[in-house]
């Protein structure tokens, strides 16, 4: 039997029993987040963990009916979901994991049902065959993802030389002065006026 969370579900009979999920799936079974990963460790020339598509992503979720200004009762969800996803530093451009944690509030009325959104709640129209409720969580993993990915704790960076000096072990650069011309025709001028 298939994970709960990776099925699509009606949340209106979910919120009628006040249903609670509490479930692990591997990172890999995600859509959205294996793709980052994927992406991500294709740049790490090999360093990437061979067991990362096994990651669990933990997700709680409580299903209950919220009453909405002027309106019926509406499915609603909360819960956390947290996973560590293996990504590449950008201040050292080495493989760091990230501890990722992710707060769920969602309305999830059907789309012909007439609503007005609660304050700290997301709106997520459910289609008629349901909704799948990793998609949600995805969607709120990827939300909390930081601006800049980089180890919190600058001591765990590598130096970026590390990660060009092999490339470059064995080679003399060439150094290029862009006014090394110029610095030659102001001592010749020099030597001509004396």
């Amino acid at each position: 039997m298939s994970s709960p969370v990776l099925q699509a579900m009606r949340p209106d009979a979910l919120a009628a029993r006040r249903e609670e999920i509490r479930d692990v799936v591997p990172l890999g079974s995600t859509d959205r987040l294996a793709d980052l990963v994927g992406e991500a460790l294709a740049r790490c020339d090999g360093e990437a963990p061979a067991d990362w598509e096994r990651r669990p992503l933990a997700v709680e979720l409580e299903f209950e009916r919220r009453r909405v200004e002027g309106g019926q009762p509406v499915p609603a969800v909360t819960g956390q979901a947290r996973v560590a996803l293996p990504l590449v530093c950008e201040r050292c451009l080495g493989l760091m994991d990230l501890a990722l944690q992710a707060d769920i509030a969602f309305l999830l009325p059907d789309e012909d049902m007439s609503y007005e959104a609660l304050p700290g709640y997301e709106v997520w129209p459910v289609e008629g065959r349901g909704v799948r409720l990793l998609d949600l969580v995805e969607e709120e993993l990827l939300l909390a993802l930081p601006l800049a990915l980089m180890h919190e704790d600058r001591s765990r960076c590598r130096p970026v030389t590390e990660h060009f000096g092999a490339a470059g072990a064995g080679e003399e650069s060439e150094t290029q002065r862009p006014f090394g011309a110029l610095r030659a025709l102001m001592r010749e001028e020099e030597e001509q006026d004396e």
